[in-house]
């Protein structure tokens, strides 16, 4: 788990949540599933694992190796709508 003597996982793991949370509301109102976020915020955290930016982060609770993200279609449609 998280060590107190070193606060970086914690920054890691805010930061992450942060992001997700305010993304929530966007991903809602444009139609993507919960889901999708969920997922998103799994991904991040493997990717931070896998790049040993901090040694112990959340060990034992991803396998990255068999991580796969869904996206619906309807989200490479809106990623190419005009503004």
């Amino acid at each position: 788990m998280l060590s107190n003597s070193n606060p970086v996982p914690k920054l890691y793991l805010s930061v992450i949540e942060d992001v997700i949370e305010s993304m929530r509301e966007v991903f809602l109102d444009e139609g993507v599933e919960e889901r999708v976020l969920e997922d998103l915020r799994r991904l991040w955290e493997s990717k931070v694992m896998q790049s040993k930016a901090v040694e112990g982060f959340m060990k034992d609770t991803l396998n990255p190796s068999n991580f796969v993200l869904h996206l619906p279609a309807s989200y490479a449609q809106s990623l190419h709508k005009p503004t």
